[in-house]
């Protein structure tokens, strides 16, 4: 029973929790990852660096942002997380931008959530969105979130002052959802244009992982 006691916390990784400080180190490559508790889950506070095999980090180790970030095609999320962690769905990441709410002393009728009904056509494809404004995700002693930019094709894009996540997908037949994250505000997207449809321009995003908790 020590034994496999012992193999599951190596599998597994190791979570070391000492008050609000925690840091999760993954197994598959020694990378560490400072946390964050909101709500029930528990939360990456910088973005996932692992080397899966068509990450654009595999493909340009030597590049600066790869200390801090890596760049995952869609098919990839199922297993870019470490074992017991996931890419986190819509709601999710809702309820965590609530409880940073809550901790910077914002009321639920402050909040200013906004569910844009327009949707914009591109080459037949249907773009959702949603803007959550006013919610400081990108503090260092929250979310982290930095602006690093996308990899469009082979070519990494920083402009525009704008960092990305992928969101696991609650409604497929909408397009392939993420957010689109900058300084007035982040908005969810549900498209397939330049996600699944265009290889030349295929997008790439960095990743989040939680697991509850």
């Amino acid at each position: 029973m020590k034994n496999l006691l012992l193999l599951f916390v190596c599998l597994s990784g190791s979570l070391v929790s000492s008050g609000q400080d925690s840091l999760f180190t993954d197994p598959r490559d020694n990378n560490s990852y400072p946390l964050i508790k909101l709500g029930d889950y528990w939360w990456f506070k910088s973005d996932l660096r692992f080397g899966a095999p068509n990450s654009w980090c595999t493909e340009n180790p030597k590049h600066e942002v790869c200390a801090k970030t890596n760049f995952y095609y869609y098919i990839e999320l199922d297993n870019v997380c470490p074992a017991g962690w996931h890419v986190p769905t819509w709601d999710e990441w809702k309820n965590a931008v609530e409880h940073i709410a809550v901790l910077q002393g914002i009321s639920a009728d402050d909040l200013h959530w906004e569910k844009d009904s327009f949707h914009i056509h591109i080459k037949d494809t249907t773009w959702g969105a949603e803007l959550i404004r006013n919610i400081p995700i990108t503090y260092p002693q929250y979310l982290n979130i930095e602006l690093l930019g996308w990899v469009e094709g082979k070519k990494l894009i920083q402009k525009y002052s704008q960092g990305n996540l992928w969101l696991k997908d609650e409604k497929p037949t909408l397009g392939k959802t993420h957010l689109h994250i900058g300084n007035s505000g982040h908005y969810k997207h549900s498209h397939n244009y330049n996600i699944i449809d265009t290889p030349k321009k295929t997008r790439r995003f960095p990743v989040r992982c939680l697991r509850k908790e």
